[in-house]
């Protein structure tokens, strides 16, 4: 192997070759814009490389921190910590899948279709939900106010249990 410098001041173009078996590759070279390409003769930004590349240590670019034992991106937007567990909204995660979110609904497990088919949503009142997204199928056990736990299927509250006492039909139940 051998390596060749080459400059051609017409372009004023910097590449390098190798020189291996008699053949000789370009390996990488600075443009007329100062991007740097390697493994590519059209740079399209500042550095490209085209092929598998090995960064060692720690890397940032821009919101994306990636070192030999973590990924994370935005802080705590996304984290895959040493470990493998992945954090949503959490820096350090406590479980295979940790998320947290400020607005109340941590929002959605979904098919490929984009239907829902499990949330945890907090907007008022605490619910687990399975079902289609919002349609009439959804099944619902949640909070609905103080004292209240309740089960929705059919576009409705069906079951409301409120402290002690059982209410079928209604949100508001009085007698046991």
């Amino acid at each position: 192997s051998q390596l060749v410098q080459n400059y051609d001041p017409g372009k004023a173009i910097l590449y390098f070759s190798i020189l291996n078996s008699g053949l000789l590759t370009e390996a990488a070279r600075f443009d007329s814009n100062g991007f740097l390409g390697i493994g590519t003769t059209t740079p399209g930004a500042l550095l490209a490389v085209h092929g598998n590349a090995l960064i060692a240590g720690t890397t940032t670019v821009r919101a994306l921190v990636a070192t030999s034992s973590s990924l994370t991106v935005g802080g705590d937007k996304f984290v895959v910590d040493a470990s493998g567990k992945v954090g949503i909204g959490v820096a350090s995660p406590l479980d295979t899948l940790d998320m947290t979110a400020s607005n109340a609904i941590i929002n959605s497990i979904r098919s490929t279709n984009g239907n829902s088919i499990f949330d945890l949503n907090y907007s008022g009142s605490a619910e687990l939900r399975f079902g289609s997204g919002g349609g009439a199928a959804d099944v619902r056990v949640g909070r609905t106010g103080t004292n209240q736990i309740g089960l929705y299927a059919n576009s409705a509250w069906g079951l409301m249990l409120d402290g002690a006492f059982v209410g079928i039909g209604t949100t508001t139940p009085g007698a046991l």
